[in-house]
């Protein structure tokens, strides 16, 4: 598998574990529930601005908050195994 595939589905299922343990936290008006609720939006917090140009496309917000989180951590994990595999690093 290469390295987008690789990156992609470990992007999907941080997204995935993360809002899993947002959603276990509680959802307040405006905000998590709790501080750990909070943490992990924060980790979150740099797909949110690509997540509101997409729901003003009329997009619904839940699926497009998760398709930014994805593509965010999917582009992290990229950038580190292209990283690991410049260096030599094995895999």
């Amino acid at each position: 598998m290469n390295l987008w595939g690789k990156s992609i589905i470990s992007g999907i299922s941080i997204t995935g574990i993360l809002f899993a343990l947002i959603s276990v936290n509680g959802w307040g008006p405006c905000a998590p529930g709790s501080t750990l609720g909070m943490i992990f939006s924060w980790l979150h917090y740099p797909a949110t601005w690509a997540a509101e140009v997409l729901h003003k496309l009329t997009i619904p917000e839940l699926p497009a908050l998760f398709f930014a989180c994805a593509a965010q951590w999917s582009l992290v994990i990229y950038a580190i195994l292209q990283w690991r595999s410049s260096r030599g690093v094995s895999e």
